[in-house]
């Protein structure tokens, strides 16, 4: 038996896959011109980006080089680390290394024993960072001592306070709360001194307040349940004044 072979029907219009390319290439030839200029100009787009990268990646090689010169010179010639931060800050300004420079300086001037200077550096730094910054607590807790240290207990009220409205889950703010608590109670407001000292206890933190004096104060939670019972004593003696007076 003869098999019979179909003929196959002509193809009278041209395949999809192969008529694309062909279009492509038609219409190179015929928009000769505006192919090359696009094309430079995408070939240009991509050097200028790479090059601005470059740029960039060694701005931020420079700046971390300076910054690590200076901080090297911090022990050793407090003059030329001071130029130098400052010449990275004035140089690179936006580079997230320059920040550091500011809390770099302000411990330096700390060290000078000149807090005022050492504030204004930690307050430019809280200037140029946001509020989700993990080192804006720690840069407060240094402000308030410096305030305490130059006798300003109401400068450093205020950033107490700001501690406990804005980080009052933070490890710090049972430091906060205790040192709120201590100035609050030099004050006369012990009823206020009493709940600042049973928020810092109930943040079960064993942050205790930067002594005031020579003396060092007792640490953890011993010694704020001592702070808060010789405060409900306090507060009950006078309630019993009060009614005998009466």
């Amino acid at each position: 038996m003869v098999t019979k072979i179909k003929k196959r029907r002509p193809i009278t219009a041209p395949d999809e896959f192969i008529s694309f390319p062909n279009r492509i290439l038609n219409y190179i030839q015929e928009n000769l011109k505006r192919v090359i200029f696009i094309s430079t100009i995408f070939v240009f787009a991509i050097l200028l980006s790479l090059l601005a990268r470059y740029w960039h990646q060694q701005k931020k090689e420079n700046a971390l080089s300076l910054y690590t010169k200076a901080e090297r010179l911090i022990n050793q010639d407090q003059k030329e680390a001071i130029n130098m931060f400052n010449h990275l800050l004035k140089e690179y300004p936006h580079m997230g290394i320059a920040k550091f420079s500011y809390l770099k300086l302000a411990y330096i001037y700390e060290q000078k024993e000149d807090f005022k200077k050492a504030i204004s550096l930690y307050e430019k730094y809280l200037e140029n960072t946001k509020d989700n910054n993990p080192l804006r607590p720690f840069v407060l807790h240094a402000i308030i001592c410096d305030y305490e240290r130059l006798g300003k207990i109401d400068l450093a009220k205020k950033y107490l306070k700001m501690i406990v409205e804005k980080w009052k889950n933070h490890a710090i703010s049972s430091w906060a709360y205790a040192q709120l608590g201590l100035i609050l109670e030099r004050e006369g407001k012990l009823t206020e001194a009493y709940n600042m000292y049973k928020n810092a206890l109930e943040s079960k933190d064993d942050l205790t307040p930067a002594p005031s004096s020579s003396k060092a104060y007792s640490t953890g939670p011993a010694w704020l349940e001592s702070k808060i019972k010789a405060l409900s004593n306090k507060k009950k003696m006078t309630n019993v004044k009060s009614s005998n007076a009466k």
